[in-house]
């Protein structure tokens, strides 16, 4: 396990992160599939539960809430340079508080939805390999 770190200094496991999260924020529906591969991708990730979820909430969703209230916003996909340039232009380096996470939940609560059902399948997953039975 990668000791968690800033973004800046951990950018090679941290892209493939960022690129499976921005899918959530993608102006389109998710397919079972789409969500199937982003779950692989963070499940294979260096990272624990409690760090993937700063990473969503405190490096991704800074940068790419927009695109979920553009009337038109990007359904194809995000540039890998520009998704990176962008989060580490946005990312903070603590936690929202309660507060704005409500308001976020309160006007986007989609992607909210979609994160925890891949959280808790990456937990389920995760747990079962530790014991498989």
């Amino acid at each position: 396990m990668l000791p968690f770190s800033r973004p800046q200094d951990d950018l090679v496991p941290r892209r493939q992160v960022w690129e499976a999260m921005s899918e959530l924020f993608l102006d389109r529906d998710k397919t079972d599939n789409d969500i199937k591969a982003i779950v692989v991708v963070l499940e294979a990730s260096p990272y624990n539960l409690d760090q993937l979820d700063f990473i969503f909430h405190a490096e991704v969703f800074p940068a790419l809430y927009h695109n979920l209230v553009m009337v038109a916003g990007e359904w194809g996909g995000f540039d890998s340079q520009w998704l990176e340039t962008r989060i580490l232009d946005c990312s903070s380096e603590k936690y929202p508080n309660r507060f704005v996470l409500w308001v976020r939940r309160f006007f986007l609560g989609g992607v909210f939805r979609e994160w925890k059902n891949i959280y808790l399948q990456i937990q389920r997953n995760r747990r079962h390999a530790q014991n498989p039975s």
